[in-house]
């Protein structure tokens, strides 16, 4: 029997802050209350966070709180066993007890074992891999479970896992494929948006096609003038590339791409088309070169290793397709203006010279005729000395003509730049005439300063001048002439005026006068202008401005 040393009751902690009294007093009763009460007590006490702790939440610490209660209840029982019997046992029966205690403590070990090996490790395990998962990592492969259940699961996971990573493959190898088609697109288009030269650019064209769509062969067909039929127009690749290949647009081909504006796939056996019949068997695509409501071919690529298109590829098919068709509409209109440029730039040569022929050769032409009526009237006369001058100056006219004429066909004929040297031009103008035609001319330089033009102008202004005295002269039949140069508003005005019998400017048939209508051309090509003011009877003033230099 136990004695009670002590009659007092003390209180203790057993870990989990609960207290609780025991009083040994060495009676069975007492014993076993105070047993009942320890084996309900550590649950209790387990089950109780301590201070500044939470309860567990995961798997696995549930689990060992269950064992530890399962732990304490067992330890319940057999305390409570052993007061139950301990009277009534003998002193043989105290080692068996201990040998029950003791076994009962390996069961009680060996399934925590078991079950940490086959519920907590593979939980905590695949935990971990879904963890991994979630967070896009699955590169690491699932281990195998010896446990049935927890290995079905780690099977699923791991299918799982597989399917993701090759979904997410998959997915990422489009994404590529379609970043660089969309990266040659962009560069195709740039490089043929800038491709003026229509040949090249239709080269350029069907070669891009072709390795953008990753195709054996790829040809582009235009339509003729009367869009009738279609012509190849290039070809990249495999295939017939003679420009003499045609289809009429009556053929179901052209008639679905053209006619319907659709993007056709199919097999190249089952075109009736001479280009795609001389390839291998296997798909093509053929998409519309449309733009706006303007039809203007089509571009087709084909392949030969029976992979088929797919929609995405169709879709960047058509879009290059579209990219192309502006680009073709660009490099004709560029095409049009430059053979527009090359004809204005003959006409504009022709005009040129018919000026220079004009004002240089008409003009010493009408001089050697009227020397010739001259020298006939001084041979009569017997003037040798006076028939010798005038043929001088006949000889020397026709050298001036000579060398104008050669240099209004080469277009070699020099500007003048400077002020000094125009005046003295203008006086020698203004000379030359008064010799040739025996017409007074008054020249009144007002404002020198005024003489600064361009080069062109001042070579547009000397011919003015020139064909205005020669018009009085042949025209006017005027007593004199005069030629004034002054600045008016920041403009260089030259008038020549004269007192001759003047006329209608607006009944004159300017087709039938060149002189007037090549004067103002002239003043316009400068950037300048001409009015004409006479009347009958009043004379006739030319008035021609140009804007002055700098």
């Amino acid at each position: 029997m136990l004695e009670a040393t002590t009659g007092s009751v003390q209180e203790k902690e057993l870990g989990c802050h609960t207290k609780w009294q025991w009083t040994a007093r060495g009676d069975r009763g007492t014993m076993g209350s105070a047993t009942i009460r320890l084996a309900l007590a550590l649950p209790v006490c387990w089950a109780t966070p301590l201070p500044g702790h939470d309860m567990p939440n995961s798997i696995t610490g549930r689990l060992r709180l269950l064992f530890l209660t399962f732990f304490s209840l067992l330890i319940g029982a057999i305390a409570l066993s052993i007061v139950a019997y301990r009277a009534e046992a003998q002193s043989w029966y105290s080692t068996a007890q201990g040998l029950i205690v003791l076994a009962a403590l390996i069961v009680l070990w060996r399934g925590y074992l078991v079950a940490r090996r086959h519920v907590v490790e593979p939980l905590d395990t695949l935990g971990e891999v879904a963890q991994r998962m979630a967070e896009g990592d699955f590169e690491h492969e699932i281990p195998a479970f010896a446990d049935k259940e927890s290995g079905r699961l780690a099977e699923a996971l791991e299918r799982l896992r597989l399917e993701a990573m090759a979904d997410r493959r998959q997915l990422e190898d489009q994404v590529s494929r379609r970043t660089q088609e969309l990266e040659a697109a962009f560069e195709l288009s740039q490089e043929i948006n800038a491709q003026l030269e229509l040949d090249r650019l239709l080269e350029s064209v069907t070669a891009r096609a072709r390795i953008l769509m990753q195709g054996t062969a790829a040809a582009l067909c235009l339509l003729d003038d009367d869009e009738s039929a279609l012509r190849l127009a290039a070809g990249s690749g495999e295939g017939k590339t003679d420009r003499n290949l045609r289809q009429p647009l009556s053929a179901d081909l052209p008639s679905r791409v053209i006619g319907q504006g659709e993007t056709v796939v199919s097999e190249t056996a089952c075109a009736n088309c001479g280009f795609l019949r001389g390839l291998k068997s296997g798909p093509y695509v053929a998409a519309p070169l449309r733009a706006g409501n303007s039809r203007l071919g089509a571009l087709c690529v084909a392949r030969a290793d029976w992979t088929e298109f797919e929609p995405a590829e169709q879709a960047a098919f058509s879009l290059l397709a579209n990219a192309a068709a502006g680009a073709i509409v660009n490099a004709r209109l560029a095409e049009d203006r430059r053979r527009q440029a090359e004809q204005a730039a003959v006409l504009g040569e022709r005009e040129r010279l018919a000026e220079e022929l004009h004002d240089n050769l008409a003009q010493t032409l009408s001089f050697l005729n009227m020397k010739c009526d001259r020298l006939e009237e001084l041979i009569t006369a017997g003037a040798t000395g006076d028939a010798e001058r005038e043929l001088a100056q006949m000889r020397g006219a026709t050298t001036r003509a000579y060398g104008q004429v050669r240099a209004a066909l080469t277009g070699l004929q020099a500007p003048l730049s400077e002020a000094g040297s125009f005046a003295s031009q203008l006086a020698s103008c203004v000379e030359e005439v008064q010799a040739a035609t025996g017409l007074p001319i008054e020249l009144a330089l007002i404002d020198e300063a005024a003489l600064a033009l361009p080069a062109l102008a001042q070579q547009q202004a000397l011919h003015i001048v020139r064909e205005a005295l020669l018009n009085t002269w042949r025209h006017a039949a005027a007593r004199g002439a005069r030629v004034c140069v002054e600045r008016e508003n920041g403009e260089t005005v030259f008038i020549v005026s004269d007192d001759g019998r003047g006329f209608d400017p607006e009944a004159v048939d300017e087709t039938g006068h060149l002189g007037l209508t090549i004067m103002r051309e002239r003043a316009e090509r400068s950037g300048g202008s001409l009015t004409v003011d006479a009347a009958p009877g009043a004379g006739t003033r030319i008035v021609a401005r140009f804007v002055v230099q700098g």
